[in-house]
């Protein structure tokens, strides 16, 4: 049976429920009035750049119908609360920072810290020195050279060997050419092996050469400055042995001197074509070639060629001549002593000494020189 508690209760819901339901309907008059008042621009955001559609009227919208919806694209980086790169063309782009330079700002306080002072320029590099160093190449040398200086002052000089290893040998493989052709006849030999024009020029600026008064004099040099590595020139090694003469003819202006040209070396099966030997036989042609311009007609000075007579002499391995190729052994000593004897003698004033058919004897001529 429906009782009064129970119609009181339905009462009260029933009034409860149309309080709310007003309520609600007040809130979404309200909520319509809004949206069909704000007709305007609705900017949509698609893939970071803005983009703007007609406005969308409201009219003829009731407040108690849906309100349509509209589709906003919201960028992923906004979902996210990432900041945009959105342009703002209103608003002055900022310049960037120029980094501090490492001169720029205050001095240092402490007046205690000295300055560095700048880094000098470098200095020029020196040039190289020579390949020869001639004075410690003579004082190597010295108990020859102190032995010439002494026999200079003791006895008198007729006749000068001067040169290189060449010369100086005419004391050791040709001692018994010496000792036959030189016999009665004071020869000085003024021969250093390894010498070139510099170091012969050196040496008559250090030997007493004015204690002397010889009547000839014989000069080879040059080969030893065309053995590799070669550092000069055909041209350069001609006017070193030029100057070599001028000092000869400036300290004995009446002297005749006997220039050799430079030896070339003989080639066989051992010094093939194109070898080293080779190439120093061309570098003495090109030497040799040169000679008669530094001589010019000086009629004291007389140009002797011994090249041909090697050729020619008729040995059938050059190596009777030239041992290595190079230096003259005792046979080639002979055979250079016996050509160049009548121009000696000539120079010498006396009577040229044939050739000798046995082994030359051991009589005057003495080397007391170490």
């Amino acid at each position: 049976m429906f009782s009064l508690s129970m119609l009181s209760k339905t009462c009260r819901f029933l009034l409860l429920s149309s309080a709310l339901l007003t309520a609600v309907n007040l809130s979404s008059a309200v909520q319509s009035q809004e949206r069909s008042s704000s007709a305007g621009k609705i900017i949509l955001l698609r893939n970071d750049k803005q983009q703007t559609e007609e406005p969308i009227r409201a009219e003829g919208i009731l407040a108690d119908e849906p309100v349509p919806e509209i589709d906003i694209a919201i960028p992923d980086a906004i979902k996210n609360r990432e900041e945009t790169n959105v342009s703002h063309p209103n608003k002055k782009p900022i310049p960037p920072k120029k980094p501090k330079s490492a001169n720029s700002g205050k001095p240092p306080k402490s007046p205690d810290v000295p300055s560095i002072p700048p880094t000098p320029p470098k200095a020029e590099p020196k040039p190289p020195r020579p390949k020869n160093n001639v004075d410690k190449d003579l004082n190597a040398q010295r108990p020859r050279l102190l032995a010439i200086t002494a026999r200079m002052k003791d006895r008198p000089v007729d006749f000068l060997l001067l040169g290189d290893s060449f010369i100086q040998d005419w004391a050791a493989e040709g001692e018994n050419a010496a000792d036959y052709y030189f016999q009665g006849r004071s020869v000085l030999n003024i021969g250093f092996e390894r010498d070139t024009p510099e170091h012969l020029l050196r040496r008559l600026e250090l030997l007493p050469m004015e204690k002397i008064h010889p009547k000839g004099a014989m000069l080879l040099i040059g080969n030893n400055a065309l053995l590799p590595p070669r550092d000069i020139t055909a041209e350069q090694l001609a006017d070193g042995i030029g100057q070599c003469v001028s000092a000869l003819r400036e300290r004995y202006p009446k002297m005749p001197i006997i220039l050799l040209f430079l030896f070339r070396p003989l080639t066989s099966d051992n010094a093939p074509f194109g070898s080293d030997y080779d190439r120093y036989g061309k570098a003495v042609d090109e030497v040799n070639a040169l000679l008669p311009q530094i001589t010019g007609d000086d009629p004291l000075v007389t140009l002797f060629d011994l090249n041909p007579v090697w050729q020619t002499s008729g040995v059938d391995d050059s190596a009777e001549l030239f041992g290595d190729f190079i230096h003259p052994t005792e046979k080639c000593y002979m055979l250079w002593g016996a050509v160049i004897e009548p121009l000696v003698a000539e120079i010498l004033g006396d009577t040229p000494k044939q050739i000798p058919t046995d082994e030359p004897q051991d009589e005057d001529f003495e080397e007391d020189l170490p």
